[in-house]
């Protein structure tokens, strides 16, 4: 399990179905701002913790990835970061920033997958990194290295301006499975909500 706490993220493991736990819970990571953040044109934006397991057949099995965002370098640069454990989540490594974007815009409400059967990882995340008036758009970042790097993708059509008055949930989301991928997310247009998601294929390595 992983969440958020006092501006950490917080993580603890059951290896007998939720019988024992850890004696103490580890800080997997540092999350200034915390996970309920400030974004202009948002009546709340949410950067809270996704937690995965690799359980594919490839080299990094057992692996945990954990994917978040934070305001570390500032609260008009919120970035979307990422950490990995080799050892059952007793130990995290440094985050790495996911958008690879210049620094000062907006990235937030992340969600990240692993593809079970090519250990591939995908995030989702709202971005502005084209616009300056509040325009959103949304991008799929993609790691076929544990995490090592991604390779961010625009994949919706047309920006939209979300408004403080309309709101747009908790998350997005995003599947994977055998190089099929489907991002989801909710978009705003003359003030009607809608449910997008994209078509997404890559072929096994």
């Amino acid at each position: 399990m992983a969440w958020s706490y006092k501006e950490k993220i917080w993580f603890d493991r059951s290896t007998d179905g939720g019988r024992t736990w850890l004696e103490k819970d580890i800080v997997a990571a540092e999350q200034p701002g915390g996970w309920d953040i400030e974004i202009a044109s948002l009546g709340r934006a949410n950067v809270m913790p996704v937690l995965v397991c690799d359980r594919s057949p490839g080299p990094n099995r057992g692996t945990l990835y954990l994917c978040w965002g934070d305001q570390r370098n500032g609260v008009e640069d919120t970035d979307i970061f990422f950490a990995k454990s080799l050892d059952g989540g007793l130990s995290w490594s440094k985050p790495l920033r996911v958008n690879d974007d210049k620094k000062g815009h907006q990235q937030f409400f992340p969600w990240m997958a692993v593809d079970q059967v090519t250990g591939h990882l995908y995030t989702v995340f709202y971005d502005r990194r084209n616009h300056t008036d509040g325009q959103t758009e949304v991008y799929v970042a993609v790691s076929r290295d544990a995490g090592k790097s991604f390779k961010n993708l625009k994949v919706s059509t047309e920006p939209f301006k979300p408004t403080s008055g309309v709101f747009f949930g908790d998350y997005n989301h995003i599947s994977a499975h055998d190089g099929v991928v489907r991002p989801i997310w909710t978009r705003l247009d003359k003030g009607a909500l809608s449910v997008w998601t994209a078509i997404m294929d890559f072929k096994k390595p």
